[in-house]
């Protein structure tokens, strides 16, 4: 079982005008750092893997581009005790009047999705309740009306010291 982690979270007000929950809090996740490819692999040498770095960067290079590859075959790529990658079609406003005319004209984009799975390889529920119960939830600030950036960060007013990973 993983050691224990906070989980930290902003407090975001909406700030849509005319919704009926303008000027409501809400808790929002607060991303620590994303860690790259390289980090995840250094990652995984920790915890007693057999394999050198370069073996693992290796494997999660090859995982990458393979579930891209299988997900524009159109085919889903499930990853026991994590979930399934699959592909998704977005459709333009409007859609098609006949299915005769629901063509390629009428796709506006395609996207890989992930549906998180019950449960890991070990057995350990991990389910969004599960983890709620087993999450240790730390607030480290506030949002008012500030947009999230590319890497998922917030532009936060800190209730104290920004928080360490």
């Amino acid at each position: 079982m993983a050691t224990e982690k906070k989980f930290f979270y902003v407090a975001r007000q909406n700030q849509v005008r005319d919704s009926k929950m303008f000027g409501k809090w809400y808790p929002e996740a607060y991303v620590l750092q994303t860690l790259s490819t390289r980090a995840l692999a250094k990652h995984i040498q920790k915890h007693g893997s057999p394999y050198t770095l370069d073996v693992i960067m290796g494997v999660l290079i090859a995982f990458a581009e393979v579930t891209v590859e299988e997900c524009m075959a159109s085919n889903a790529v499930k990853i026991d005790g994590l979930g399934t990658f699959r592909p998704e079609i977005e459709s333009i406003k409007g859609g098609a009047e006949t299915k005769d005319l629901c063509d390629q004209s009428k796709v506006a984009g395609i996207h890989l999705r992930f549906t998180p799975e019950g449960s890991n390889i070990s057995g350990e529920d991990i389910t969004s309740r599960s983890m709620l119960k087993k999450a240790r939830l730390e607030r480290v600030g506030w949002v008012e009306g500030a947009q999230k950036t590319k890497n998922y960060q917030v532009h936060t007013f800190m209730d104290e010291q920004q928080p360490q990973p």
